[in-house]
């Protein structure tokens, strides 16, 4: 969090004015304030979609003013977006904000300070369900052909996966009407019959059967092959009883260390130091301009 603040020198720089400049300071200097939180944050999100490759949208504009100066409050918030509730990165009430995927405060905590990522709320639920080992986290597969033009797989995708592992929980146990049924399970694998025409179907978009399986790195099958541990999607084009395909959806990985990739207090701070001096000198004088 970046706070801009010059109440501490207001005192002082009114001393040398005469009555009517001093009864514009407060007016000028809040709104020199926000015009500087406004060009500190622009700044900083320039730099965010300079140093990521394809951001999303919402990292792209991820800084923003959480809170603008008054004439009785002279100071301005900048910050990284956390769902607008205020919380810090390592607030665990972060974590709950909103039914959304994490704010980007928690996932760019890592390139802002360096260090580990936190857990994506989707890696948490895998944990949880005993899908996933704890420790791990997960990378999604290039390989798999779902990823959208930002290198993501889509939420839809993994809010599939976790209903086939029954990983959904509402806090009461297993059973929550997100997770699928083994007939679910079942028809995605053998699709559904249309009783009227015959025709069998595997859903929208679908043309074959599938089905997810984890692997835990160890070697498995006929052949002895040792698969990466991760989700894998085996696909059926012939049939459940024909030839089929794998390939992997997510991957378990250790947690890597981040190093830092966006200096966002040294830049906000230099932004301050150059954008508030011009802004204050802009707004006194529009304030005397048009004083009463």
């Amino acid at each position: 969090m970046i706070r801009i603040d010059v109440s501490d020198n207001i005192k002082e720089v009114t001393k040398q004015l005469d009555d009517l400049a001093r009864r514009q300071v407060p007016f000028a200097t809040s709104r020199a304030i926000n015009e500087t939180a406004k060009i500190v944050a622009k700044e900083g999100n320039a730099v965010l979609a300079s140093v990521f490759d394809s951001p999303l949208p919402r990292t792209a504009t991820a800084v923003k003013v959480f809170q603008g100066a008054t004439k009785e409050r002279l100071f301005a918030v900048v910050n990284v977006y956390d769902g607008n509730r205020g919380f810090a990165a390592d607030d665990p009430r972060a974590t709950s904000a909103g039914k959304g995927s994490i704010f980007p405060n928690r996932y760019l905590s890592a390139q802002i300070e360096g260090g580990q990522r936190a857990n994506k709320r989707f890696e948490n639920a895998l944990i949880k369900a005993q899908i996933m080992p704890p420790g791990m986290q997960a990378v999604f597969a290039k390989r798999s052909g779902y990823l959208d033009p930002f290198g993501n797989l889509p939420g839809a995708k993994i809010n599939q996966i976790l209903s086939w592992f029954n990983a959904f929980d509402d806090g009461k146990g297993k059973g929550y009407r997100s997770n699928m049924t083994d007939k679910t399970r079942t028809a995605a694998t053998m699709g559904r019959k249309n009783r009227r025409t015959g025709d069998t179907s595997f859903g929208k978009g679908r043309k074959y059967g599938f089905a997810y399986f984890v692997s835990r790195g160890e070697r498995f099958g006929g052949l002895g092959m040792r698969l990466p541990p991760g989700i894998w999607e085996r696909n059926y084009p012939n049939g459940p009883a024909g030839k089929s395909f794998i390939k992997p959806v997510l991957l378990f990985v250790r947690p890597g260390n981040y190093r830092r990739r966006f200096d966002f207090y040294g830049l906000m701070q230099r932004s301050i130091e150059k954008n508030l001096p011009e802004q204050l000198e802009k707004a006194m004088a529009m304030a005397l301009r048009t004083a009463r």
